[in-house]
């Protein structure tokens, strides 16, 4: 039987400015949880510094990190969409063989 197993959705700059407006929103999603492993947010694969700075940061800076962020998410093997104006994106699946 198939294994689903729950990736994460991308998280994109396009997306977020659809959800919450502005030049550059926040790239929070709300699942707040820092992976031991990789010592990124699970939602939305910043890091701490990332996090505690994000505020701080002027557009330039808010627009790098967004960078950061979809680039990781791109070497982690997802992919961008915008699912539109929705305060949350459905989850990808996976299916694989058991």
């Amino acid at each position: 039987m198939p294994v689903r197993t729950m990736l994460p959705a991308f998280v994109s700059l396009e997306d977020a400015r659809a959800r919450k407006g502005g030049a550059f929103p926040s790239p929070c999603v709300n699942v707040c949880r820092m992976s031991a492993v990789s010592g990124l947010c699970e939602g939305c694969w910043r890091t701490l510094d990332e996090i505690r700075l994000w505020s701080g940061l002027d557009d330039a800076g808010r627009q790098a990190c967004w960078a950061r962020v979809e680039a990781r998410q791109r070497a982690a093997g997802l992919r961008g969409y915008c699912s539109g104006p929705k305060k949350s994106q459905p989850a990808a699946y996976l299916t694989r063989g058991s």
